[in-house]
């Protein structure tokens, strides 16, 4: 069978490296869910700021250096007041006065509202990756992947490691109380 070997160096691997993260269009996810009177919508965008430089490390790894995302999340939190507490309706009242007619209260209505909390936070992530490469021919067509091999460098900016941190305390709140895992 014949084989096919390519070498290429670093600049070159960076710059293509650049041209294909130049190509990768933003990203953006959302949805929403109820439950009851509650209801949470999302959306997330994150775009590739700094594609980093590549440096191609014996044998057969690829290290990107400094590569950034650049992220927006948009939450937002909402409580319809309506589904549990009353709406209040006060009648109109209407007085008949001698020489001035019917004299009448307005008709009142109080209609509880929904109550929206919007969230909105952004930040960046900065990454280093060791990359493998992973050929493999499917169905006549060459397949060419990268394989994740470690990460060893990953900074957060202050939204991320802030986020975290509360994620981490609400989670080691929810099972402190949980057997062989809380404090009793």
């Amino acid at each position: 069978m014949p084989e096919i070997i390519a070498a290429i160096d670093e600049g070159a691997a960076t710059t293509i490296f650049t041209t294909l993260a130049a190509g990768l269009p933003p990203q953006s996810s959302s949805g929403s869910s109820s439950f009851g009177p509650f209801t949470a919508a999302y959306s997330a965008h994150a775009t590739l700021s700094s594609p980093g430089t590549v440096d191609l490390i014996p044998p057969g790894t690829i290290r990107v250096a400094d590569l950034r995302m650049d992220w927006r999340l948009h939450l937002s939190l909402s409580l319809d007041i309506g589904d549990f507490l009353p709406d209040i309706h006060i009648p109109q009242v209407c007085v008949h006065i001698p020489c001035v007619g019917d004299v009448c209260t307005p008709k009142i209505d109080i209609v509880w509202p929904t109550v929206t909390v919007p969230i909105d936070l952004s930040d960046y992530v900065k990454t280093t990756v060791d990359l493998g490469i992973a050929v493999t021919l499917v169905a006549g067509t060459w397949k060419v992947e990268g394989v994740v091999q470690g990460v060893p460098n990953l900074q957060f900016g202050l939204t991320t490691a802030a986020m975290l941190a509360v994620v981490g305390a609400a989670v080691a709140a929810a099972v402190a109380w949980v057997p062989l895992i809380g404090p009793f």
